[in-house]
């Protein structure tokens, strides 16, 4: 059983979480059931303790109860290191089995007095616990897709979420992502965020984020008065859905396609000191901004503001027994085409955006062999791309496609390929899928 709470705590008075932990201690069926408390991140404040030192006092309320106990607190290693925000595990032994530091800063908020592991090595530390292994990702890190995936290929099954939230316009986005996160990750995302915070005398009141999501899209959110939500994890059944190769986990994406890139960009690139204060993080995101500035003025005839067209036609699909696949693709593509032109043709109209697989339909086409894909597969050039830079010459505008493609240099392969033409009709990039679902080489998909 896994309990989440949004009731604010602080490292200056722990023993207060006494109340919280006892209440959670009700939502167990049994006493031999295990039980993990997900709090919120403590409150920030002048006095800052040592790690140690909060986890001693934890620890003795995990032995007391017979409870696992999860959160973060900003606090000193050492007290010659800087203040960081560091995440926690502590079993009902009260030892501490899980540490995490923050990799990314706490942007959200405005930045802090912190620092983090922002351009650092960083390992993934996963416990195995009779809930399921866990991992954690602290605050903003939960964004970020590749910390997700790292900490999966590490093990982890369920993600814990200490984090702060605010209202504004990306906070459905916010919550939304946590949600994606379990899903591509085959994982669960428990997520715990304060009900308030406090500066100075003053209390700030702040929406709700905590929620648990599961892989399936299934998830329950916090209510804005609750004290906790709880849920079990089905870890057994997520393992099962692991070893099936249809489904998304990480683990079956080509990840060592990109290894040699990023070990020669890591080469390559400086990483500066990273910032200890909120100050110097201000400082730290003022020379990006220049930086990122001066880098746009490279840029001739830029366009700030137009209107882009997202089109969702509804092609035909092609069948083993048709016998005439090209005549399908051409009516799709004519379709395609026809119900933007009136749009298209307006003077601030400048992208048109068409889903994949536009031209031939999705499936339908009996096996997946190279046979029956390369006869729905178009070219460049070619008949096709033609047509599309015709209409983009035509009505000025920018046309982004995907279809499967066939290149005579790579006879008997298809690529899943995504298409930019500009507004003069030229084709200006293709991308070829990296991962087309082809894990165990059933497929004629081809890959970089």
């Amino acid at each position: 059983m896994i309990v989440i709470t949004q009731t604010p705590w602080s490292t200056m008075n722990i023993s207060k979480l006494k109340d919280v932990i006892d209440a959670a201690q009700e939502e167990r069926r049994s006493k031999k059931e295990h039980l993990l408390v997900l709090l919120p991140p403590s409150e920030s404040h002048e006095n800052t303790f040592l790690e140690k030192d909060i986890y001693k006092e934890i620890g003795n309320l995990s032995k007391e109860y017979k409870t696992y106990i999860g959160g973060s607190s900003q606090s000193l290693k050492d007290k010659d290191e800087a203040l960081r925000t560091t995440g926690f595990l502590i079993n009902p032994e009260g030892e501490l089995i899980l540490r995490m530091q923050k990799v990314t800063p706490d942007y959200l908020s405005g930045f802090s007095n912190t620092t983090c592991d922002l351009g650092q090595k960083i390992s993934f530390p996963v416990a195995k616990t009779p809930l399921g292994q866990i991992g954690m990702l602290l605050g903003e890190d939960i964004f970020q897709t590749h910390l997700g995936r790292a900490l999966t290929w590490h093990g982890a099954e369920i993600i814990l979420n200490p984090a702060i939230e605010k209202r504004d316009k990306s906070y459905r986005s916010r919550l939304n992502a946590r949600l994606i996160r379990a899903y591509e990750n085959l994982s669960y995302v428990a997520v715990a965020t304060p009900s308030h915070i406090k500066r100075g005398e003053f209390t700030i009141s702040l929406p709700p984020g905590s929620g648990f999501y599961n892989w399936t899209y299934k998830h329950i959110e916090i209510g804005k008065d609750e004290t906790f939500i709880s849920d079990k994890a089905d870890i057994e059944t997520l393992r099962i859905r692991r070893q099936n190769p249809y489904y998304n986990p990480p683990v079956h994406v080509r990840a060592n396609l990109y290894v040699k890139g990023l070990e020669n960009l890591i080469k390559e690139t400086k990483v500066s000191a990273i910032p200890k204060s909120r100050e110097e993080w201000f400082k730290e995101a003022e020379q990006r901004i220049k930086k990122c500035q001066k880098e746009n003025k490279t840029l001739t005839n830029r366009e700030d503001r137009y209107d882009v067209l997202v089109v969702q036609p509804e092609p035909r699909f092609i069948q083993k027994s048709t016998k005439d696949p090209k005549s399908i693709i051409q009516k799709n593509l004519e379709d395609a085409l026809s119900i933007t032109e009136r749009s298209a043709s307006g003077p601030t109209t400048r992208l048109l955006c068409y889903p994949e697989f536009f031209l031939h339909g999705q499936g339908g086409y009996g096996r997946r062999t190279p046979a029956t894909f390369e006869r729905i597969a178009i070219s460049f050039p070619g008949s096709e791309s033609d047509q599309l830079g015709e209409f983009c010459a035509k009505n000025k505008v920018y046309i982004a496609g995907s279809a499967l493609e066939k290149d005579k240099k790579f006879p008997g392969r298809v690529f899943n390929c995504a298409f930019i033409i500009n507004d003069s009709g030229d084709l200006i990039h293709r991308y070829r899928k990296i991962h087309c679902a082809d894990v165990w080489g059933f497929f004629p998909d081809c890959t970089p």
